[in-house]
């Protein structure tokens, strides 16, 4: 996750206090806030070069399956019938 998207996540979640009539936040209740959207954070960057990897390896595998594929049809019309 990105700088600007939990910058906007904390926005957006400011304003539905504010909108519910609030007007502060409680220290502690906002440090433990942002202890759960760091640990959020960091899960999500490793969980993105996971799901990197896998679509990589995806593409790579649905490519060589397309390359064999049309390998095959070229050998098949290669074939003379006697």
């Amino acid at each position: 996750m990105e700088a600007i998207e939990i910058i906007n996540i904390l926005k957006i979640e400011l304003a539905d206090y504010k909108a519910k009539g609030l007007k502060s936040v409680d220290i502690d209740s906002l440090e433990r806030y942002l202890e759960v959207l760091g640990a959020d954070t960091g899960q999500s960057i490793e969980f993105q070069k996971l799901q990197y990897s896998r679509t990589l390896a995806h593409y790579d595998a649905q490519t060589k399956y397309n390359l064999e594929f049309f390998k095959s049809v070229i050998d098949s019309g290669r074939v003379v019938k006697h």
